[in-house]
């Protein structure tokens, strides 16, 4: 004998969610082919067989989600593209007649259509993921079916060309890409990835080609690609046309942007003359759209044919039923048993829900033990409301709250108790409580549930009833009366249950304890608060006093703020820095003036946005010629007013939300009061959703735009306003104002790396690509196509006679340095210098463009540059670090003007005279390896004197010192010219000193310095003079051997040291030598040996350094240095194999 329901209805497998992508062969069958079916098949047959090509459309389906439209669909896509034999017995089921035979005709004629599914938003967020996503899924359903047919797409295209290219593939981009290394180790990786049309793969090696090489793809349009596809499809004799079926196609509407919906209507245009078909499922239907549904979309739909999918009251019964069987003859006895006791006792709510209509009665009877009211609410809520996880199907399947839970409870049996309309209350209570419109119903419930639960559970079963009929009434256009919480429905809801004789009683009860009380028409509307009206006014007015504009009611949901803020992020939707400021259309224009004018000063180089937010429209249109009068008054400001407003009755329910939420609290009602929060809350954010996909009015300079949604905003700026401020800024350059450009270029991303890599460049090719990708940072030294820099890194002429960003830049650089030596005597602020390259029309900022440009412009004049008392120029990493910290400021503050960490000097013209006339006293052009144009400074002559000593004159210079009848004055300039070689940083004073000296005396000091014999002769002069120290001829050549041992270059050599040396080498030289006494053992001096290895292999490391040809002769001082700083070094430059 049965103990619960369970024992004789036995629940269906159930399938969650229909998934066309994922199809048991057999399970699509098992659809019921209903009225609302047969009417979306045949619309669909017309929409691709018709001769007209006004009817000839795509396809768009929607509905709430339960409504079986996915399913509905796939039995769509197998009487259309399955072989005739494999649907030939469904076919028979259709109980349309006429709609039988014309399917029977179409298919028997042999016309059969080619399936391509696709299912969600497949990550297209752009056009090439919308374009690889729809080739991805048509190659695979050619290559399933007929595997020969191979389809022309960009990924066997990316295949092709690095099969046919793998030399120069495996050269410049794999193993040079980080992201694709990190992917894959080999190119049959890639190529394998690529075979199996992997989206992510494809795009990896697009980019890494096009930032390693260039771009070297060539793209068809995909509209154009789908024509050929279905073309080949046909001459082939595969099919006679291709249908493209996309489920939840909802999550690809929500991501839209309008290319892809110019995408997707171009091919929905395609249909007209085309057999290509685009068969879109989406779960949404207008009038569920609280966020006014994008204009852009409803453009696009027009190009289609819409078919809603509803459940009709039949069609909801029949897979309602369907979702339980009946197991054996016993359990079927009992269950005709207690249809045979309950249908008498609900006759008359038979009657009233169906409108006497004897079809529906016959189905809604076989539902039992739901009750028959609760059976009609499920006809009519799944139209209405719904989610991926609340729907009819999952309702009967549902083991918390639904029919399967129900039949599970052994309570419910033999009691009298039915499945009332209060468990879709507990159903469905997540889709209310996240309602705005139904938050007084769910607050109530939370509020009384515990004290009317306390009476009884048919006490709460009734409670939640008349909360579920409120809350679904506002939902309803038609049947109203059946929703009308009063005592004659009720009645009706509970009839044949446990609860039928008592639900007046509870009605009154609840009447009686003022929890819902009946209205004059003896209703239970819950129309408003409970609480004392005096105290909601004054809580109401309250509210209005704080929140009394737009603005202020948009700063009460901050994420709402930060969506509309986050619209102006530099690098991720716009590429310059963006100052936003918010203000409303209820404010004065005083107050509006006095606003503007503050945020409009400071941060030059910051484009400045004003966003001006309206509560009521006749307060945004009254804003208008105010706003365009004040886009002349502040100039280069953007005034953006979106056409969204909050509306008036939006305002009244947000106070009121927010009121009542207030007095709730006051009340020590927490639930209630978060309840109420939440929905204030939700009043801005639906507004804030719906002004983002609706239009807008910028003024700017007097000049007004409506391009696009707020959403679209960031073009506006990114490709037309920003270039009209920034005149000279990066927005100038030709190719930046294309939006294929990476924004990342324009962020502050990898700028100290291009900032030392310019400025230490010494040709072009180290200047025009980083990290091997010549794209973007060639077109700030391109313009239509011509180089704008010399071999060597220099501007063209061309350059220089062009009206382009990088001259500019460059010129501007000119008279910054210009103006700074007129001003400055002594040391300045390279970021007070530099101050005019902040504001318009340049308005850097830190970017890479940014720093690239001034890294440029900068490096002509990095050999005037000083660091206070040093007296060579600044190096490459100091100034590099030095730019970095600059632009920071910049882009922080709007100046660097303050700081002290930019201290310079320009060099003195002394110091530039000084190195020149060295240049010419040396006549250092004529050394080998000495380019004169790379000395750029006094440190650089000394280097390059020393170069003259090692190859030239082969002494140091104090060796002219010891010639004879050499003048005091000529003595005098050699010891000053020592001098000078000698300092670290001699001072400017002494500089100046020493040139005028060398000046004066610079035709015989050329002549003695130039003549190499002097040298020889001060040499030898020099040995005489060492009274201890005799050297015989004989042993000349010894005494240089033992000199040149010293470890110091020739040039730096002292005078004592090779003094000391030479008489070192004299007392070696002459100590007696004995030979009376035997010759002892031989015991070897491991220490003295070491060092003497040591010397030699030292100066092996110097001759393979100086036979090396590095790029310059500072190359070779730098190694030479760092050798004598650390010996141990020896070794490493003795082996270099270069």
């Amino acid at each position: 004998m049965a103990t619960k329901y369970s024992d004789i209805l036995q629940l269906q497998d159930f399938l969650p969610v229909y998934d066309i992508m994922d199809e048991n062969p057999k399970v699509w069958q098992s659809f019921i082919p209903t009225n609302q079916f047969c009417d979306l098949l045949n619309q669909s047959i017309t929409a691709i067989t018709s001769k007209e090509p006004s009817k000839r459309k795509s396809i768009w389906v929607r509905g709430t989600f339960g409504t079986g439209k996915s399913h509905a669909s796939a039995v769509v896509k197998h009487l259309l593209c399955d072989d005739f034999d494999n649907i030939s017995s469904y076919i028979e089921t259709i109980p349309d007649e006429a709609l039988k035979a014309r399917v029977k005709n179409l298919r028997q004629s042999g016309r059969k259509y080619f399936a391509v599914t696709l299912k969600g938003v497949e990550k297209a967020y752009d056009i090439p993921r919308f374009t690889l996503s729809l080739q991805r899924e048509t190659q695979r359903a050619l290559k399933s079916s007929y595997p020969d047919f191979i389809v022309p797409s960009d990924y066997l295209s990316a295949r092709d060309w690095i099969l046919n290219h793998r030399d120069i593939f495996e050269a410049n981009v794999l193993g040079h890409d980080e992201e694709l290394d990190s992917t894959v180790a080999t190119t049959e990786d890639v190529l394998g990835r690529l075979e199996v049309y992997d989206t992510g793969m494809y795009l990896m090696v697009e980019r890494a080609i096009r930032e390693n090489i260039g771009s070297v793809f060539e793209h068809q349009g995909i509209s154009d690609w789908l024509v050929e596809v279905e073309k080949e499809i046909e001459n082939r004799g595969i099919a006679d046309g291709l249908i493209i079926f996309w489920d939840e196609f909802t999550s690809v509407m929500d991501t839209l942007k309008s290319d892809r919906i110019n995408l997707l209507q171009n091919i929905a245009e395609k249909s007209q003359n085309n057999n290509v078909f685009l068969f879109l499922i989406s779960h949404r239907i207008e009038i569920q759209s609280s966020d006014n549904k994008d204009k852009d979309i409803t453009r696009m739909s027009d190009r289609y044919i819409h078919i809603p999918y509803q459940m009709d009251e039949v069609s909801t019964y029949l897979i309602m039923r369907h979702s339980f069987t009946i197991p054996n003859a016993t359990a079927n006895t009992e269950y005709k048993s207690l249809r045979a006791e309950l249908e008498p006792k609900l006759k008359d709510t038979l009657d009233f829900v169906t409108d006497s209509n004897p079809e529906q009665k016959q189905h809604i009877s076989r539902l039992l033990p739901m009750h028959p009211y609760t059976a009609y609410l499920c006809s009519t809520i799944s139209n209405f409301i719904g989610s991926s996880n609340r729907s009819v199907i999952k309702f009967m399947h549902d083991e918390e709250s639904g029919f399967a839970a129900f039949i599970e409870n052994e309570t419910n049996y033999g009691t009298g108790t039915l499945l009332t309309a209060d468990a879709l209350w507990d159903f469905f209570y997540t889709e209310f409580d996240e309602d705005v419109a139904s938050t007084t119903f769910t607050s109530l419930y939370k509020s009384f549930e515990s004290v009317v639960a306390a009476q009884g559970d048919d006490y709460l079963r009734v409670f939640k009833t008349i909360l579920l009929l409120n809350a679904l009434s506002p939902k309803f256009k038609q049947d109203l009366a059946k929703l009308e919480p009063n005592d004659k429905v009720f009645q009706f809801i509970f009839a044949g249950d446990r609860a039928e004789k008592k639900v007046i009683d509870i009605l009154n009860w609840l009447d009686d304890k003022k929890i819902v009380v009946r209205n004059v028409f003896d209703q239970f509307k819950i129309i408003g608060s409970s609480y004392n009206q005096t105290e909601m006014n004054d809580k109401r007015k309250k509210v209005e006093t704080d929140y009394k504009n737009a603005a202020e009611i948009l700063a009460y949901d901050i994420s709402s703020s930060d969506q509309i803020k986050a619209l102006f992020k530099v690098g991720e939707t716009v590429r310059r820095e963006i100052l936003t400021n918010f203000f409303s259309c209820e404010e004065t224009e005083a107050l509006i003036r006095s606003r503007l004018t503050k945020f409009t000063q400071g941060k030059p180089n910051y484009l400045h946005v004003a966003i001006f937010f309206a509560i009521k429209e006749s307060d945004r249109d009254n804003m208008n010629t105010i706003l365009k009068n004040f886009s002349s008054e502040f100039e280069n400001l953007v005034i953006v007013l979106p056409d969204e407003t909050l509306s008036q009755q939006n305002y009244n329910r947000f106070v009121d939300s927010l009121a009542h939420s207030i007095v709730a609290e006051s009340h020590f009602n927490k639930t209630e009061a978060k309840d109420y929060e939440k929905a204030a809350h939700q009043f801005i954010v639906k507004w804030i959703a719906a002004l983002l996909n609706n239009t807008y009015t910028c003024y700017f300079n007097n000049a007004a735009y409506n391009e696009g949604t707020v959403a679209q905003i960031p073009d506006l700026l990114n490709f037309k306003l920003s270039v009209k401020v920034y005149k000279h800024g990066f927005e100038s350059v030709k190719e930046f104002g294309k939006k294929g450009v990476k924004d990342n270029f324009f962020v502050d991303k990898n700028c100290p790396k291009i900032i030392q890599q310019i400025l230490e460049a010494q040709q072009a090719s180290q200047i025009v690509s980083y990290g091997g990708n010549p794209e973007p940072i060639r077109y700030i030294f391109e313009d239509n196509g011509n180089t704008l820099l010399t071999p060597s890194g220099e501007l063209s002429e061309y350059a220089k006679n062009s009206d382009i960003w990088i001259t500019n830049v460059c010129c501007l650089m000119d008279k910054c340095m210009e103006d700074a030596r007129k001003k400055y005597h002594d040391r300045f602020n390279l970021g007070e210098v530099l101050a005019p390259f902040v504001s318009e029309p340049y308005g850097f900022f830190t970017s890479f463009a940014n720093c690239a440009a001034l890294s440029f412009a900068i490096r002509k004049h990095k050999a005037d540059l000083f660091v206070p008392g040093v007296s060579q120029p600044i190096s490459d990493d100091k100034l590099s670090d030095m730019l970095v910290d600059i632009f920071k400021l910049w882009t922080k503050d709007g100046d660097a003007n303050s700081s002290n960490k930019f201290l310079l000097r320009f060099g003195s013209p002394e110091e530039t005279q000084l190195k020149e006339l060295i240049i010419d006293l040396f006549d250092l052009a004529k050394v080998p390896g000495i380019n004169v144009k790379e000395i750029k400074s006094l440190d650089n002559a000394k280097w390059a004197v020393q170069e003259f000593c090692k190859i030239k004159s082969m002494q140091p210079l104090w060796t002219l010192l010891h010639v004879p009848n050499i003048s005091h004055e000529l003595k005098d300039a050699i010891n000053d010219l020592i001098y000078i070689f000698e300092q670290e940083n001699p001072s400017v004073d002494k500089i100046k000193a020493v040139y005028k000296k060398l000046k004066l005396d610079n035709v015989p000091l050329n002549i003695i310095l130039t003549d190499m014999n002097n040298y020889q002769i001060g040499f030898r002069a020099f040995v005489n003079s060492i009274e201890e120290a005799p050297i015989r001829p004989e042993w000349w050549d010894e005494m240089l051997d033992t000199i040149n041992t010293l470890q110091s270059e020739i040039a730096f050599r002292q005078e004592t040291t090779v003094r000391q040396k030479i008489v070192a080498f004299y007392i070696k030289k002459t100590a007696p030598q004995s030979s009376a006494n035997p010759v002892p053992s031989v015991v070897v001096n491991t220490t003295a040996s070491t060092t003497q290895n040591n010397i030699s292999k030292i100066s092996e490391a110097k001759n393979k350094i100086k036979s090396i040809n590095m790029p310059n002769m500072f190359w070779q001082k730098l190694a030479l240095d760092l050798l004598d700083e650390h010996p141990e070094l020896a070794d490493y430059f003795a082996n270099l194999n270069i």
